[in-house]
């Protein structure tokens, strides 16, 4: 089956067929959130195309945020 670049996908249907269900929709959802890949949402579903899987978008590494000790002042004061 080929699909259009534009064809909307649930994130289910694109777990499985470009991953063979290997990542789950909270995987596509944790890279929605980090930036790496557009989503629509209609009603309760979300929806992405093959053009994004496919990553016509540029990947971005995750880059874990060093603190400095300045910065962590007063962090935990409210908890």
């Amino acid at each position: 089956m080929i699909l259009a670049d534009d064809t909307l996908l649930t994130l289910k249907d694109a777990c499985e067929i470009f991953f063979r269900g290997k990542v789950t929709v909270a995987t596509l959802k944790a890279e929605h959130g980090r930036g790496n890949l557009d989503m629509s949402k209609i009603g309760r579903a979300y929806f992405t195309t093959p053009a994004q899987l496919r990553g016509k978008r540029p990947y971005v590494p995750y880059k874990r945020q060093k603190w400095t000790d300045k910065e962590m002042e007063g962090m935990y004061d409210a908890i």
